[in-house]
Formats: C-alpha cells, structure tokens, sequence
C-alpha cells in the first residue's frame, strides 16, 4: 500500500483512540484533521502536550480559511503552544508552504512504521515474561492504568525473572480492522534484556486474534532508536515520516 493509502488506514483510527483517551469535550474533527484541545497539558515538547493536530487533507481538502480557523481555535482557548503532525496527502506540499507563511516551524519528524497482521513473528526474546491485557498489572508507571479501563484498550506488562515485579509495558488499542502499537516503557534497569521485543509479540498476537489487518506504530527514528529497531525487528517497516510543526503564541 502507498503512504497516502496508509496514512486513510492510520488517520481513521487515530480519531477513535483520541476520542476514547481524551473524550469528545477536548477532541473534534474539524476539516477531516483530528483536533485535541487540553488547556491541561501544554508542556514544551509533544510528549508533555496534547494539544495536537493530526491528518490535515488526508480524509479531507484544507483551504487556508480552514488553517486560520485552527489557529484561531487554539488562540481562543488559550494554548500558547500546539503541534501540527502532517501525513502523505495530495495536499501535504500545499499544506507547508501555508503552515511555514503563518509562522509555524518544523522540529523533528516522527516515523510512522507498519506491518500486516497476519505476518509471521519472531519469537522474543529472553526477559519476556509477559500478563496481562488489562489484569493483574502493577506497572511501575501508574499513569498507564488508566488505559485498563477504555475500550479497545489492552495493557501489558513484562514481569522479572522472579514473576512478581513488572519492569515493563506496552498498550494496545484496537479498532474494527486496525491496531495502533500505543505507550510503551521500561524501567531504565531492566532496559535490553528483551522485555519490549516482548511486549511488541504480545500486543501483534492479540492484534491478529481480534481479526485487525493492518498494525502501527509511531516513533522518533532520530532520538529513539531501541523503540525504532524493536519494531522494526518485529517485522514493521517504515511506512513514512511525519513532519511536525510548532504554533507558538505572538
């Protein structure tokens, strides 16, 4: 499949799971794109900020109205900061160029990898003592279980090699044909010892058992290379990269 093809597969899913993580009162779609607006999370980096847009003139044409609107949009509500995550369109050229003349700048892309479902796997690795989903977990970073709790959500985790700690997670949300590889982690001690090769098995199995077809993943080629080769050892390919742009306030 082309990126442009992918990209339809990946946008469409992509408002389903940020609708269920942060709910409709703070996720829209405006123009096809997928708009999360969360006066609450508004740190520096993407990671400390939800305040996002993703899929710009893939599931729909932009004009530049449309582009003012947004930053309009964010501008109202107070954001003094967002993100702009664009994917292979038509439009994706055309998009820039209007992006860069209203004063947002690039920071580094983020890889979009995939793979199908039904691909044979390789076995993980050692270390891979694997629960879950949702069950009996205790990860080291609590935040995560709040993902047990959604639809389409499935959390595991990688134990020790006593059984009793988990050292490791990974989320799983699934929707209709499609699976999106979400949040994982790792206790810095216990990072290389096969507990992600793991949890990346785990969560393509139960992808595949929910009759999904198409697996992706997202992650920083550049500043996370373990996460990248992880998947891409997992039998991912990288299907394209997504330039990210930055709105900052006047």
């Amino acid at each position: 499949m082309s990126p442009t093809q992918l990209a339809v597969i990946l946008e469409t899913l992509r408002y389903q799971r940020e609708l269920t993580i942060h709910g409709a009162e703070k996720v829209t779609r405006i123009g096809g794109a997928t708009v999360i607006t969360d006066i609450g999370h508004r740190g520096e980096y993407p990671s400390a900020n939800d305040n996002h847009i993703h899929g710009l003139g893939v599931l729909a044409s932009v004009t530049e109205e449309l582009l003012d609107d947004l930053i309009a949009h964010y501008r109202a509500a107070g954001i003094p900061r967002f993100f702009v995550y664009l994917s292979p369109s038509e439009q994706c050229d055309e998009i820039e160029r209007w992006l860069l003349e209203r004063g947002l700048w690039l920071r580094l892309p983020q890889d979009v990898l995939y793979r199908l479902a039904d691909q044979p796997l390789a076995m993980p690795g050692s270390g891979g003592i694997v629960d879950g989903p949702n069950k009996g977990l205790d990860p080291y970073d609590w935040d995560v279980m709040r993902y047990a709790d959604m639809p389409g959500m499935y959390l595991y985790g990688a134990v020790t090699e006593t059984g009793y700690e988990h050292h490791a997670y990974g989320v799983l949300y699934a929707y209709h044909q499609a699976a999106y590889l979400g949040p994982a982690g790792t206790e810095a001690e216990w990072r290389r010892r096969g507990g992600q090769t793991a949890l990346i098995a785990a969560r393509v199995t139960k992808a595949r058992e929910l009759g999904c077809k198409h697996i992706f993943a997202e992650t920083y080629q550049r500043i996370l290379k373990t996460s990248y080769n992880n998947l891409l050892k997992a039998g991912f390919v990288h299907a394209y990269s997504s330039p990210i742009y930055v709105w900052e306030i006047d």
